[in-house]
C-alpha cells in the first residue's frame, strides 16, 4: 500500500546502521513503507533513529527487539526516497 504499484525497496547495511532506498510507485497510500528485520535479535528493544535523506517525509518508527518499520502518515508522491538508520542497544 504505502509503496504503491510497482514500488521497490532495497537496503544496504547491517543490524546497527545502513541506508534504505524506496522507489514509490503510483497509487501509494499512508501506512507501513518498509519493515526491517534484524539478523540477530537484540536482548531488549533498541533505540532506532531514522533520518529521511534529502526531503521531508511525514513518518514515525515502530520498533521491537527483532526489527523496525517506517510508517508514513500520508501518501508519498511517486519517486525515490532514502532513509539512513542507526540502531543502539
Amino acid at each position: 500500500g504505502a509503496v504503491g504499484s510497482n514500488g521497490t525497496v532495497s537496503a544496504s547495511g547491517n543490524d546497527t546502521s545502513g541506508t534504505i532506498a524506496v522507489n514509490v510507485g503510483v497509487g501509494a497510500s499512508s501506512g507501513t513503507l518498509v519493515s526491517v528485520s534484524f539478523r540477530s535479535q537484540f536482548g531488549s528493544t533498541p533505540s532506532v533513529v531514522v533520518t529521511p535523506v534529502g526531503r521531508y517525509v511525514p513518518m514515525y518508527i515502530n520498533r521491537t527487539s527483532t526489527g523496525f518499520s517506517i510508517v508514513t502518515t500520508s501518501a508519498l508522491s511517486p519517486g525515490g526516497y532514502a532513509f539512513d538508520y542507526h540502531v543502539m542497544q
